[in-house]
């Protein structure tokens, strides 16, 4: 199935490739293209790695010196997709009160 995808998308297998809405504008379709998901999926888990208790998209973004538009939406995919990182049931308040999600590498 991949290697068919391949063949009508391009060279890079759908899950290796950042996302953009249909309704987004064409810039966000050009800045998908442009990441190299493989690559900030494995910065994001190494960062999250180094945090004992778990962290924060905040967090790490912060760690890794990235924009959170850049690593929040990597969480997910993680957790979805990969099974690499789960909800640890966990939260921190923002200074807006609203809660953060705890992320955890699941060992």
């Amino acid at each position: 199935m991949i290697e068919q995808q391949r063949e009508l998308f391009g060279t890079q297998p759908v899950e290796s490739r950042a996302r953009a809405r249909r309704s987004d504008p064409v810039t966000s379709h050009e800045a998908a293209q442009a990441v190299n998901l493989p690559k900030v999926k494995g910065q994001v888990l190494e960062c999250l790695r180094t945090f004992p208790h778990g962290a924060t998209s905040y967090e790490v973004a912060d760690r890794l010196g990235r924009p959170l538009v850049c690593v929040s939406p990597v969480f997910r995919r993680l957790a979805k997709d990969d099974g690499m990182v789960r909800e640890s049931g966990r939260y921190e308040q923002a200074d807006t009160g609203r809660r953060r999600i705890i992320w955890e590498v699941i060992s």
